[in-house]
């Protein structure tokens, strides 16, 4: 690999804490330290290709839904904390990111949330 692939080439780590996992007297190293982190290997030069945007857009997905394994159960107040970390995790991951192809998935699939959510089949546009 060539230093100006290698200077391409971004690792992204996503983490994302449960707010009761942080109330109290942590200093923020230590705080960041039990973060559940996932990382994310990507070339920026691939994303100007639309199906490795959407590639890196689902293992975004992914990597958002592997820290927040720890709402996974069947309880209905668990199902809603992990949908709102996944959301909080790859908000975060498409902002670090910072490209549009990534955000414009990104919005798309927000949007298609927010249709679904509110009994539509198709986001208002």
């Amino acid at each position: 690999m060539t230093s100006v692939h290698a200077s391409l080439r971004k690792a992204l780590i996503l983490g994302i804490a449960s707010t009761a996992g942080f109330i109290g007297m942590q200093t923020a190293a230590h705080a960041e330290d039990q973060v559940p982190q996932v990382r994310v290997r990507y070339s920026t030069t691939q994303l100007n290709d639309t199906a490795e945007a959407h590639r890196l857009y689902e293992r975004l997905r992914s990597a958002a839904n592997a820290v927040c394994q720890q709402f996974d159960n069947k309880q209905l107040h668990a199902v809603a904390m992990k949908k709102e970390c996944v959301a909080i995790a790859l908000d975060r991951a498409v902002h670090d990111v910072n490209h549009s192809a990534v955000l414009a998935l990104h919005q798309k699939s927000d949007a298609l949330r927010v249709a679904q959510k509110n009994g539509t089949s198709h986001p208002r546009g």
